[in-house]
C-alpha cells in the first residue's frame, strides 16, 4: 500500500516594520481622544490603541503624520529579521491526500502531532 506523507513544521518568524518618528504634539491637539500622557511608554500605549490595523487614523492630523501612522498599521511593510527555526522547530509528520484544505492543500488523515 502506498501512502502520501509530508513533513510539517511550526516556526515563529520575527518581523518589524520600518522605524517611524512621531511627535506627540499633533496628537495632543486632537479634538477627539487627544493624547494626554507624559512619557514614551504612555505614548506607545496610546498609539497601540488607535486601531491602525483597520487603516483608521484620527481626524485632524496632517497628511504626513497620517502617512507615518499607516506605516505602522495593517498594511505595514514588514521585514523578517529572525526565525525560531534557527534554534528550534516543532516538527511532525502527516498522512493524507493532496486536496482543498486549510492545511496547505493537504487533507490530513493522521498526524504524529500531539
Amino acid at each position: 500500500m502506498k501512502y502520501q506523507i509530508r513533513k510539517r513544521e511550526n516556526v515563529t518568524l520575527y518581523e518589524a516594520s520600518e522605524v517611524v518618528e512621531l511627535d506627540d504634539k499633533p496628537f495632543r491637539k486632537l479634538k477627539v481622544n487627544p493624547y494626554t500622557g507624559d512619557s514614551e511608554e504612555e505614548f506607545l500605549k496610546y498609539i497601540s490603541n488607535l486601531n491602525l490595523y483597520e487603516g483608521e487614523t484620527p481626524d485632524g492630523l496632517k497628511d504626513s503624520v497620517v502617512e507615518d501612522l499607516l506605516k505602522l498599521g495593517e498594511n505595514a511593510t514588514m521585514e523578517t529579521f529572525g526565525s525560531s527555526a534557527e534554534k528550534f522547530a516543532n516538527v511532525w509528520f502527516e498522512s493524507g491526500e493532496k486536496g482543498q484544505s486549510k492545511y496547505g492543500g493537504f487533507v490530513i488523515n493522521h498526524s504524529t502531532h500531539e
